[in-house]
């Protein structure tokens, strides 16, 4: 949120201009898209992803995109011309995630994503050291509680809860990593179907906007400026520091109604609702 696919041509063009390394953190359809990849993949030097144990993404990319990915191990070293990066990743039971961290000349950065590793926060930041910029998740992602039945007081005292807990774990990955700023991303979801509508615009669930959170980290001393970028936005690093080009602003109700229509009539592929949320 807000739509991005009109960015795909930018990429595209970017990518025929220098090589470039595309890598995906996981197979969740919100991160690993098959239709963009198989458009990238002309342009791309090499797809990377994690080595995992379990070899289900790996398979299932060379089955679907006909492409055998450069698999990356867990902190090792990798070089590409004037980039240095590792990965982190996350593989207990049926979760499967990672995490990057890459630096040159003038920028580091260290992008969580939906990786929950802040129990390695210490490993971390000595491994990468000083961090320019960190991106992370600060949303809830699964469907606890909108899709159980319970009271309404139980919903929103369950949701509070699962919120503020998402909340405190990402103000100190925060101040554990210390990076000079943070980014926010990775959520909230949109609700398409007629039936989910009330979720986009629902408050107190476990979905919060960016602007939320950037609220709760206000007065925190977490050490590090928040900054979201729109979509389109940038960053270049200049002497005494980086400059931020495309400031996300604020979504009211009537430009967030616009968004999730405009999800709900282009994506044409969207599958069939078979039951409401409850």
């Amino acid at each position: 949120m807000p739509p991005n696919d009109h960015c795909l041509q930018w990429v595209l063009e970017k990518m025929n201009k220098k090589p470039v390394l595309v890598y995906v953190t996981h197979e969740h359809g919100d991160h690993y898209d098959e239709e963009t990849l198989k458009k990238l993949a002309p342009y791309a030097r090499e797809l990377c992803i994690p080595d995992y144990e379990n070899a289900f993404f790996k398979n299932h990319i060379e089955e679907k995109l006909g492409i055998q990915p450069r698999l990356l191990a867990e902190d090792d070293p990798q070089e590409f011309h004037d980039i240095q990066f590792k990965i982190f990743i996350d593989e207990s039971g049926i979760n499967r995630d990672s995490a990057i961290f890459f630096k040159s000349k003038d920028l580091s950065f260290f992008d969580g994503n939906d990786c929950k590793i802040f129990d390695r926060a210490s490993h971390l930041l000595e491994t990468c050291g000083s961090i320019d910029i960190m991106s992370a998740q600060f949303s809830g992602a699964n469907m606890h509680p909108i899709c159980y039945e319970m009271t309404p007081g139980e919903y929103k005292r369950v949701s509070q809860q699962k919120k503020m807990r998402k909340f405190t774990a990402m103000r100190n990955y925060i101040s554990d990593l210390k990076p000079k700023y943070f980014l926010p991303s990775a959520g909230p979801p949109i609700f398409p179907y007629p039936e989910h509508y009330h979720l986009n615009f629902e408050t107190g669930n476990i979905f919060p906007k960016w602007w939320e959170f950037e609220g709760y980290l206000k007065d925190k001393q977490i050490g590090a400026q928040f900054m979201s970028l729109g979509v389109g936005g940038s960053v270049t690093a200049e002497q005494g520091g980086l400059k931020f080009e495309g400031i996300a602003s604020k979504i009211g109700d009537e430009e967030l109604k616009k968004i999730v229509d405009y999800y709900r009539t282009v994506d044409l592929n969207l599958p069939a609702c078979s039951a409401p949320l409850v």
